[in-house]
């Protein structure tokens, strides 16, 4: 009868041992998985701010062109200006055979 209680005391500590192996296993599970999500939610914050950062940056590229254009257009005013102001007062060309 000793025995077989030593037996059955040998087994309640080996299932005993595997219980709390298996307890410690859940326990670090569960540490990686709140450090996980943890990571998760730092990203999808990051993944937020980058989306700002970059339609910030897709708007001001968005005035650097208009102000590109603008200026474009300015050029292409005074240069157009120039040229009617060049056709209307035609510069006189030199004289034959004198050099200006």
């Amino acid at each position: 009868m000793m025995e077989k209680e030593a037996m059955s005391e040998a087994a309640m500590d080996e299932l005993r041992s595997h219980l709390e192996k298996a307890n410690n296993l859940v326990a670090e599970s569960q540490a990686g998985l709140a450090a996980s999500m943890e990571e998760l939610q730092a990203v999808r914050a990051g993944k937020g701010d980058l989306e700002l950062q970059l339609a910030t940056v897709i708007a001001e590229v968005g005035d650097c062109q208009q102000l590109l254009l603008d200026r474009g257009n300015e050029l292409l005013e005074i240069v157009e200006g120039q040229d009617h102001k060049s056709r209307r007062d035609p510069k006189p060309s030199p004289e034959p055979g004198r050099e200006g």
